[in-house]
């Protein structure tokens, strides 16, 4: 088959965030698919070619209302996109469906990474420099593969402790690079996921991960001493009540100085990165992720600017052609793309020399 543009685009959505429903396909890639007829048009077609797996057993993830299909890469469109974009880290991307118990919490981390994607976009100060699933090889250019290990750490004693995060990344600032764990609990509190149960799981891991600092295994370079965990709960009781229990714990030798709480409810693109919506598990005040001072656009804001320059986000704030949010000016010239990436000569989303960048790239942004 004939591998388009948009297939192209969908082809990394899967590479980036591992499981998608047609619907997370839909917004995107095919944003103006108002019914999903091209969407599902282009994933049966890919599925067809081997370059995707479409899992028909309905998964009911936490946002959609009705249960659906989910998609990922099969090692054939590994190795398609390994081929066409000169980056063998595609090679090591997941093509395995998580146990069936885990499928749904695996939607929630896709949805919440893309809600992340869509907070970078929407600012100009920070770059998202790399982010890790859970399944993904945190070492993809080591050319052994006896040596590729993922963000899950194991640490040998009695009893055993494990580290096992869900994401990990590093946000970059004018060259300060910060590295944050994140946790999604969709637990309430009931069967094993009360408050304190879960502080007894998740404290040892992390602080081994500091004492250690196993955690520039995952990050090298991080300017910082340290990192930071971010643990997110459906709401706000759930949030304090964990809170409570996690401030129970002793601080020196469980590090709970590190972590800091959200509720779901509160979070959305504009106050991801912003908000004051992450709270210690202390009397503190709620803070922001990124220090103050540092802005956050609105992201009515990306659709043009007078800044005269165009840019391209591959991410669900996408409302054009090839899903790119161009900011058009004197410099960009209206209705043309950006060709010949700097990294890829074969990607036509990049402008040669520029640091604005599609988000296949903004990991690899300077």
């Amino acid at each position: 088959m004939i591998v388009t543009a948009r297939d192209m685009l969908l082809l990394l959505a899967l590479a980036r965030h591992f499981l998608l429903t047609r619907a997370k396909v839909q917004q995107l890639v095919c944003p103006p698919d108002k019914d999903g007829r091209q969407a599902r048009r282009r994933l049966a077609a890919l599925a067809a070619a081997g370059l995707i797996y479409r899992h028909t057993t309905l998964v009911a993830s936490s946002h959609d209302a009705a249960p659906a299909p989910v998609y990922l890469l099969t090692s054939k469109g590994c190795q398609y996109l390994a081929d066409k974009l000169g980056d063998a880290s595609f090679l090591h991307k997941p093509v395995h469906l998580p146990h069936p118990l885990h499928l749904v919490h695996a939607m929630a981390v896709a949805d919440l990474h893309i809600m992340f994607d869509a907070a970078v976009a929407a600012q100009t100060d920070v770059v998202l420099e790399v982010w890790f699933n859970e399944h993904d090889v945190v070492n993809a250019g080591e050319p052994d593969p006896a040596h590729h290990y993922r963000l899950r750490t194991k640490f040998a004693g009695e009893p055993e402790i494990i580290c096992s995060p869900d994401a990990g990344f590093v946000l970059n600032r004018d060259g300060q690079r910060v590295a944050y764990y994140l946790e999604l609990e969709r637990g309430d509190g009931h069967r094993g996921t009360g408050a304190r149960q879960l502080a007894e799981r998740k404290c040892p891991g992390y602080a081994e991960l500091a004492r250690q600092k196993i955690y520039l295994n995952h990050f090298p370079g991080v300017e910082v001493d340290e990192f930071r965990v971010l643990l997110i709960v459906p709401h706000d009781r759930r949030r304090d009540a964990v809170r409570r229990a996690f401030a129970k714990k002793d601080p020196s030798q469980f590090r709970t100085d590190l972590w800091r709480f959200a509720a779901m409810t509160d979070l959305t693109a504009e106050t991801f990165l912003t908000g004051e919506v992450f709270y210690h598990c202390g009397a503190a005040p709620a803070e922001r992720l990124l220090p103050v001072g540092m802005t956050n656009r609105s992201i009515t804001t990306l659709r043009r600017s007078p800044a005269g320059r165009r840019r391209c986000y591959y991410n669900g704030l996408a409302t054009k052609e090839d899903n790119h949010v161009q900011e058009e000016g004197p410099e960009a010239g209206r209705g043309q793309k950006q060709s010949g990436c700097v990294e890829y000569p074969g990607h036509k989303f990049c402008r040669p020399g520029s640091k604005d960048v599609c988000l296949h790239h903004a990991e690899r942004r300077p």
